[in-house]
């Protein structure tokens, strides 16, 4: 594995990767719920897996990882209550 000495700042910041997959999974969570709740299952799986890796990796620090899920998380339910109230229903969706 590559060294890891030198990268980022003195200070850490939460993982992107794991925010990214989770505000994704969030909301693909939201809207297809209703329609295939077994994907459910395979997408919390698919963003606790990136967020493992980020660890194993020794890029992030259990924390980071935590805080980057549940930012991610509240960013896709809060884009997916947005898409949900406003943009559904003016979808024509026959």
């Amino acid at each position: 594995f590559p060294s890891h000495e030198g990268w980022g700042g003195t200070y850490g910041s939460f993982s992107s990767h794991a925010s990214n997959h989770a505000g994704l999974v969030s909301f693909y969570i939201m809207i297809l719920r209703p329609v295939r709740r077994s994907v459910v299952w395979v997408l919390v799986l698919w963003v606790l897996l990136i967020g493992y890796t980020r660890i194993y990796l020794g890029v992030h620090y259990p924390a980071d990882i935590l805080v980057g899920l549940m930012w991610g998380a509240l960013v896709g339910l809060g884009l997916g209550r947005i898409f949900q109230v406003w943009i559904l229903p003016q979808m024509k969706i026959e």
